[in-house]
C-alpha cells in the first residue's frame, strides 16, 4: 500500500482502488469516485496526516473514460435546477412528512407544552410540576425508542426556532447521547429536565439584547451571563427539581478550558451532564436561524464542533456526539451522484462518508437500468457502504429546496 499525504489531496482526484484512513481499515473513499471539498475538510478536522491505498491516481483522460456519466459542476447546477421543479419539491415534502406519525405528534405536543411553561413563567402563572414530569417522560420515551428517527425529524424542520423549540431540541440531542453513553434512566430524565429549562432565565433578559443583530456590549453580555444562575434558581425554588438538575443548568456554559461562566470551572470539575448539554445547546444554536445570522446545515455545524479551536467542549464527548450524528448528520438532505435526492437516516461510524439514506425523488435518468428501477424507488433505503459507484456529492441547504 502507498501512503498519500493529506496535503497532497485535491478535489476531483480519483483512485483505481479504495482509499483508507491512516489506520488502513476504515475506508475513506471508494474507487473511481472523486474527492470533494467535504472529504478534504473532514481529513483536516480529524488531523489525519495521510491516507492509504493500493491504487493509483487516475489520469484525467482515464477518469473521463471510466466515468463518462459523471456530471461537471455546470451539469450539477443544471440537474438541481431541473429537479427543483414544483412537482419534485412536492415529492420531497411528501416523503419528509412520512416520518412516524406518533413521533411527529409527540414532538409537537412536547413543544407546545414547553412553550406553555415558558409563557406561564413569563406571566408569573403557576406551572404544574406533574405536567412537567409527564413532558419529560414523553421526551425520554421517543428518544429511547428511536433517537435516530426523532433526530432526523429535527434536522428536516424549518430552522426558525424559538426558546421552546430550542429547549426541546437540546433535550433530545443531549438525552440521545446520554443514552448511548450508558446513563441510567434517572440521569437521563434529570438531563432532559435541565435541557428544557436551561435557558428559562433568558426570559428576564430584555428583548433589545435578545434581538440585537450587532455584537453585545460588555454590560449586555454580563446580563446574558446571569441566565444560568437565574435558570437554576427557577428550577430549584419554583419547580423543586433536585440539586443535580440545578447544577447541570448552572454549569452548561462552563468551558473545558476554563474560560466559561459563571464559575470558570475546568475539564472534569464540570458535571458530565452539563458538558453534554453544552454540546447539544451549541449544536442546536448553530442549526437555528438567529436575528444576526442564518442557520447552518447539519454538516457545517458538525464541522464547527469538530474543529473546536477554542477548546470549549470535552473532546471525548465531541467525538461521541459526532459519531452519533455522523459526518452527514441524520436528517440531512443530500444529492447523490446518480442525480437522486435522499435523506440521511443512519450514520456509519466506520465509513463516515457512506451513511444509510432514504430515496426522496424518482430516478428520471433516461439511461437507468432495470436494476435501478427496482432499487432506487421513493422510500427505499440504500446503504452507501455497499454501493461502490454511489456517493454523496452535495449537502443541500433548506434554501435550495425551500420546503
Amino acid at each position: 500500500m502507498q501512503k498519500i499525504k493529506s496535503s497532497e489531496l485535491k478535489t476531483n482526484m480519483k483512485f483505481t482502488s479504495p482509499v483508507f484512513f491512516d489506520d488502513g481499515i476504515n475506508m475513506f473513499l471508494s474507487e473511481n469516485n472523486p474527492l470533494t471539498e467535504n472529504h478534504i475538510e473532514l481529513i483536516k478536522n480529524l488531523n489525519i496526516e495521510y491516507v492509504i491505498t493500493n491504487g493509483k491516481i487516475l489520469e484525467e483522460e482515464k477518469i473521463i473514460n471510466i466515468n463518462d456519466k459523471t456530471e461537471t459542476p455546470d451539469q450539477n447546477k443544471t440537474i438541481l435546477e431541473n429537479m427543483f421543479a414544483k412537482s419534485t419539491l412536492q415529492i420531497i415534502a411528501d416523503n419528509l412528512s412520512l416520518i412516524d406519525k406518533t413521533t411527529r405528534e409527540t414532538y409537537s405536543k412536547c413543544k407546545k407544552k414547553i412553550r406553555e411553561f415558558f409563557n406561564n413563567a413569563k406571566n408569573n402563572i403557576n406551572i404544574s410540576r406533574s405536567e412537567v414530569d409527564i413532558t419529560i417522560e414523553e421526551i425520554y420515551k421517543i428518544t429511547f425508542q428511536d433517537s435516530m428517527n426523532i433526530i432526523g425529524y429535527i434536522m428536516s424542520l424549518d430552522p426558525e426556532t424559538d426558546l421552546a423549540k430550542a429547549a426541546l431540541n437540546s433535550a433530545i440531542f443531549s438525552s440521545s447521547l446520554a443514552i448511548i453513553l450508558g446513563f441510567t434512566k434517572r440521569e437521563v430524565l434529570q438531563l432532559i429536565g435541565a435541557a428544557i429549562f436551561h435557558d428559562i432565565g433568558m426570559l428576564n433578559t430584555s428583548e433589545q439584547i435578545i434581538k440585537k443583530k450587532s455584537s453585545l456590549s460588555t454590560s449586555e453580555y454580563n446580563m446574558v451571563k446571569l441566565h444560568p444562575l437565574r435558570s437554576s434558581r427557577f428550577v430549584s425554588e419554583t419547580l423543586f427539581f433536585s440539586k443535580e438538575v440545578a447544577l447541570i443548568i448552572n454549569q452548561h456554559h462552563e468551558a473545558w478550558n476554563g474560560t466559561g461562566y459563571p464559575s470558570g470551572l475546568k475539564e472534569n470539575s464540570i458535571e458530565k451532564s452539563a458538558r453534554i448539554l453544552a454540546i447539544a445547546d451549541a449544536f442546536t444554536a448553530m442549526i437555528s436561524k438567529k436575528n444576526y445570522r442564518d442557520s447552518l446545515i447539519g454538516y457545517d455545524a458538525i464541522k464547527n464542533l469538530m474543529s473546536d479551536t477554542q477548546k470549549q467542549f470535552d473532546p471525548d464527548l465531541i467525538q461521541a456526539f459526532v459519531k452519533m450524528m455522523g459526518a452527514y448528520p441524520i436528517g440531512s438532505i443530500v444529492l447523490l451522484n446518480n442525480s437522486l435526492i435522499a435523506q440521511v437516516i443512519n450514520s456509519n461510524p466506520e465509513m463516515p462518508f457512506m451513511p444509510d439514506v432514504k430515496i426522496l425523488t424518482e430516478n428520471t435518468n433516461q439511461d437507468k437500468t432495470e436494476q435501478d428501477e427496482n432499487e432506487f424507488f421513493i422510500g427505499n433505503i440504500i446503504k452507501l457502504k455497499e454501493k461502490r459507484n454511489l456517493c454523496i456529492i452535495k449537502v443541500l441547504h433548506p434554501d435550495e429546496y425551500k420546503l
